[in-house]
C-alpha cells in the first residue's frame, strides 16, 4: 500500500507513506493447504475404489450364495433373533407360495402357523441360542396338504 504525502500548504507531493505486509507465511499456508488437500483427494479416490471393488466381490459371492442356496433342493431360510425371515431361498417360497422377498417382512409364526411355533418354540429358541436342534415338523401350507419334515436348526454361534 501507498498514499500521497502532500503539503498542507499548497498540495505539493512532498512523500508518500507506504506499509508493507510480509506474505510469505500467508503463502506458505496456502501451500500446504493446497498440497493437504490434493493428498486427501487422492486418499479418498484410492479408498472409494477399494471399497467398490470390496461391494463388487460381497455381491459376486452374495449371488453366487444365493444361487447355490436357491438350487438346494431342500427349504433354506435364515431367521433372525426376533423371529422374522430373514432370507428364505426360492423352494421355500415356492412351497409356501410366496413371491420373492416377501418373507423379510414375514415372522417365523405367520408362516408356519401359531399350532406349529408352539410345538416346536423350546427347539427353536435352543437353535437360536446357538445349540443344533433337529425335529419333525408337521408343515401345512393349504388346508389340503399336510406334510411331515425334517427341520434342522442351527443358531448362528453352532
Amino acid at each position: 500500500n501507498a498514499e500521497p504525502l502532500l503539503a498542507l500548504e499548497d498540495g505539493r507531493l512532498i512523500g508518500a507513506v507506504a506499509s508493507l505486509t510480509d506474505i510469505t507465511e500467508r503463502r506458505r499456508d496456502r501451500q500446504e493447504l493446497l498440497r493437504s488437500r490434493s493428498q486427501l483427494t487422492e486418499l479418498v479416490d484410492e479408498r472409494t475404489r477399494d471399497l467398490r471393488q470390496a461391494v463388487a466381490e460381497r455381491l459376486k459371492t452374495e449371488t453366487f450364495a444365493q444361487t447355490l442356496v436357491d438350487n438346494l433342493p431342500g427349504l433354506v431360510a435364515y431367521v433372525g433373533r426376533d423371529l422374522r425371515l430373514q432370507f428364505a431361498n426360492r423352494s421355500l417360497e415356492e412351497w409356501f407360495e410366496r413371491r420373492p422377498g416377501e418373507q423379510a417382512v414375514q415372522t417365523l409364526s405367520e408362516l408356519l402357523g401359531p399350532e406349529l411355533m408352539r410345538e416346536h418354540e423350546a427347539a427353536l429358541g435352543r437353535a437360536l441360542n446357538g445349540q443344533r436342534q433337529e425335529f419333525q415338523a408337521r408343515v401345512k401350507p393349504d388346508p389340503v396338504r399336510r406334510t411331515t419334515i425334517p427341520v434342522t436348526a442351527v443358531g448362528a454361534g453352532s
